[in-house]
């Protein structure tokens, strides 16, 4: 997409709803009288050197895309303006997302889309079944992708080979001490790896809200594992891994490069929806496997869980926007003394 102001963006998703749905001047009341309450999201683009927003409509229900509309005046009332959710993205962050500079998780969570309140990123996380029905996959093929893996997984893979328990990463200290969730995690991971026979995969290198120490996370745990007699028998991988998505994009180019039987992801059960939302759109046959954490103060695990509804709500705003998200940058691949770390290329 070569986008020259906030029309041509419009006109490029247009295009891709047109591929998936038909365009609809009203909402006829067909799917709210089948009780599946039909929401509004408004994509409002607005032009990188000023004028007026354009604005593209798309109508869901609980499990898909009903229809879209290209607006010519967004605020003029309608039945389009019932339950309406409005996304306002800037032209340049699409393009910056189009041309591999950024994912579209990441441009959502830096602040660049906006939304008309906070309140609103709940509500999206309500929608996360209709951005995987039939014709709403439809559409996020025909936006296309970008970076080094831009073709969406079509078919899962079935390759037989080995079996991996990923552990994903969950905050350490300053210090590097593993925080109740992380021990939580790497725990059950390394016994559930040993019960399968499987091989054990650490996730975790460096992040503001995890790691900020000079060694990556992953080494943290592998410390903690040696401490505690838990280190398996056999090699294991690291994932140096930022986010969870990237979690489950580095999973994907392992099966992708190398034969894998089944992959399961240990997390904390309070993350388990987000995970299970982001595996569907990038590695569908993968599974989650929650843990608890009964020593988990109750404040704590109800921030934990809002936190994830608006992380949740803000990963569907990116699906909607810009599709799943891609690997930006080539992975390469070096033997450590446990193993195999994977992390991205230094000049990729």
């Amino acid at each position: 997409m070569d986008a020259t102001d906030a029309g041509h963006v419009v006109a490029f998703y247009a295009n891709a709803l047109e591929r998936a749905c038909v365009e609809i001047p009203e909402p006829d009341g067909s799917a709210r009288a089948r009780g599946t309450a039909p929401r509004t999201l408004e994509v409002r683009v607005e032009p990188d050197h000023g004028g007026p927003p354009s604005t593209v409509m798309l109508l869901v229900d609980d499990g898909d895309l009903v229809g879209y509309k290209v607006a010519d005046d967004a605020d003029s009332p309608s039945a389009w303006s019932a339950d309406r959710i409005r996304l306002t993205v800037p032209e340049g962050a699409l393009r910056d997302v189009r041309n591999g500079a950024a994912t579209g998780t990441a441009t959502v969570m830096s602040g660049r889309v906006g939304v008309d309140t906070a309140t609103v990123w709940p509500e999206l996380a309500e929608l996360r079944r209709a951005t995987l029905g039939r014709r709403f996959q439809r559409y996020v093929a025909a936006l296309g992708g970008t970076g080094h893996d831009s073709a969406p997984p079509t078919t899962p893979h079935t390759a037989q080979g080995t079996d991996l328990v990923a552990v994903l990463a969950a905050p350490n200290g300053a210090d590097g001490v593993l925080s109740p969730m992380a021990t939580g995690r790497t725990r059950a991971a390394s016994l559930l790896s040993a019960d399968l026979g499987a091989t054990l995969v650490l996730t975790g290198g460096f992040g503001a809200q995890f790691n900020t120490t000079g060694l990556p996370h992953w080494r943290h745990c592998l410390r903690w594992l040696t401490a505690q007699g838990l280190l398996p028998d056999r090699p294991l991988v690291a994932l140096e891994t930022r986010h969870t998505y990237d979690d489950a994009l580095f999973l994907r180019e392992l099966a992708d490069t190398r034969a894998i039987g089944d992959i399961t992801l240990v997390t904390s059960e309070y993350h388990a929806e987000r995970v299970r939302y982001i595996l569907d759109l990038v590695l569908p046959e993968a599974r989650v496997h929650p843990v608890a954490h009964p020593a988990l103060a109750t404040a704590e695990e109800a921030r934990l869980r809002a936190h994830e509804a608006h992380a949740l709500g803000k990963t569907v705003a990116a699906t909607v926007l810009f599709g799943p998200d891609r690997l930006i940058t080539p992975l390469e691949c070096a033997a450590i003394d446990a193993g195999e770390r994977w992390r991205p290329k230094a000049n990729g």
